[in-house]
């Protein structure tokens, strides 16, 4: 991130560490003094990175990857940690793992080397399926509307 000369950042810094993207805005907001409303402070996802900025550390030690396949009806999750990177394929329910510190290019899947730490994620995993079903719990998705020349509108915006 970069941060505007009036901010109390000093600049430029490089943090090692492992950071979300979910928690640029709480910091953005942290260093600019946002007032929020108690609303938005309970809704505010993420956590200001302002402590990790100044020398300490997150309150986290995984953070949590999901990308929906184009096309699909199923995600791929991901785990990271400072030694280990954990993938898991919703669609053929297969378990990956690299140990980043012997194989930081992710070339061998170790996880039939290591059943302990697949159990730990797993945990992770079944943690963030539970936390998918109560947070969709009574969303309906709207019916869009398909109407003659839609999908040509969508690409001329860039959409494919």
């Amino acid at each position: 991130m970069r941060f505007p000369d009036s901010s109390p950042i000093e600049q430029p810094a490089e943090i090692d560490t492992l950071v979300r993207t979910i928690d640029i805005l709480p910091t953005m907001l942290d260093i600019t003094d946002a007032d929020l409303s108690d609303e938005m402070e309970h809704r505010m996802q993420g956590e200001s990175l302002r402590p990790v900025i100044a020398g300490g550390d997150p309150s986290y030690d995984h953070i949590l990857t999901e990308k929906e396949m184009r096309g699909e009806d199923y995600l791929r999750f991901g785990f990271r940690t400072i030694e280990w990177k954990y993938l898991y394929d919703e669609k053929t329910g297969e378990h990956y793992l690299y140990d980043l510190q012997t194989d930081p290019e992710e070339q061998v899947n170790v996880a039939d080397e290591h059943p302990g730490i697949i159990d730990d994620f797993e945990l992770l995993l079944n943690d963030r399926f539970e936390s998918i079903e109560e947070t969709s719990a009574g969303i309906t998705t709207p019916d869009v509307d398909d109407d003659y020349g839609m999908e040509e509108r969508l690409e001329a915006l860039g959409y494919k």
